[in-house]
């Protein structure tokens, strides 16, 4: 809030140099003294009415500026994008200790939300990923009691991810950090496809665990993302976005370059996705020594960060 200081100005009246005369003193009379009495409180209480008549100046209060808990680390990582980071007073206990945000409060995640800490934060906005028609009575109570504005955000599409950043924008009364931020990614997308033009698609494999039984299908942003990135979905007929495959399934694949996403994987969870590959010498990706892992903490996070994930993948392709 912006914080308006009232000076005040001193007048001294007199000359505090000046000599008193006390001839000048002791020669007035008492009539004369209360004259000049009366004349001077006259001309205050005419200057005192004159001063009422005259408009004052009104303060008026700074609109409050929204604030927000994010309970959807997509949507914390949009916000922080955009450059509205300020704004976050708490986020969900799956966003990860990144130095953005790691300060933050914990309240909660995608199920439950802390209210008790809610209520020591005040937020104005509440992101979640509880649709209004699942929203329980507590959870309306609590919104209500704390008036709040809650604010549903899934993503399944890079077109959900830019629809988002219009709702953040506009909940946080800054559509044009919105509108800045979707330019600024859509340059760099367009910048990877001017680079990539003209060559042949890669067969790709992307893989979302350490044990390579959870691959990505057809139809999400990861998908939209790989052909951006000059790759082609190596199970793009299968009509599941995150599907699961077994052992047997795995080895009939034939892909010639294979992606592992595995944000802030641990050395054990490292060492596990290396020793699968080695049981698959025959798939053309391990054979040509064509398996990228990618390690970052927002390689699974549909949010600000997804052109740098498809700038990784670009570069693994396409060297």
């Amino acid at each position: 809030m912006n914080e308006i200081r009232m000076t005040k100005k001193t007048r001294a009246f007199g000359n505090g140099n000046s000599t008193r005369n006390p001839r000048h003193l002791l020669g007035h009379s008492s009539f004369e003294f209360g004259h000049c009495f009366v004349i001077r409180i006259s001309l205050f209480v005419i200057l005192l009415l004159a001063s009422c008549d005259k408009p004052r100046a009104t303060v008026t209060p700074a609109a409050a500026v929204p604030t927000l808990a994010s309970m959807v680390p997509a949507a914390t990582d949009i916000i922080v994008g955009m450059g509205a980071k300020d704004r976050l007073v708490a986020v969900s206990t799956f966003d990860k200790d990144r130095a953005d945000v790691g300060s933050l409060p914990k309240a909660g995640d995608y199920q439950t939300v802390d209210w008790e800490l809610l209520r020591t934060l005040h937020p104005s906005i509440l992101v979640s990923e509880i649709a209004p028609d699942r929203q329980d009575a507590g959870f309306k109570a609590n919104v209500a009691e704390l008036n709040i504005t809650p604010i549903d955000v899934k993503i399944e599409t890079l077109d959900d991810i830019f629809n988002a950043m219009d709702t953040l924008g506009n909940a946080l009364k800054e559509p044009p950090l919105a509108s800045a931020a979707k330019s600024r990614m859509h340059a760099r997308l367009d910048a990877v496809r001017d680079r990539v033009a003209g060559q042949k698609p890669v067969s790709t494999l992307i893989v979302i665990d350490s044990a390579a039984d959870a691959i990505v299908g057809p139809g999400n942003y990861l998908d939209e993302l790989l052909k951006v990135a000059g790759g082609d979905n190596a199970v793009k007929s299968l009509q599941q976005h995150w599907p699961q495959v077994d052992r047997e399934m795995l080895q009939s694949l034939k892909p010639d370059a294979i992606i592992e996403l595995l944000p802030d994987a641990s050395p054990q969870e490292r060492g596990q996705a290396v020793a699968i590959w080695k049981q698959f010498p025959q798939i053309p990706a391990v054979s040509a020594g064509r398996v990228y892992p990618i390690y970052d903490g927002y390689a699974l996070t549909p949010g600000w960060h997804v052109t740098d994930l498809c700038e990784q993948m670009s570069r693994c392709l396409h060297p």
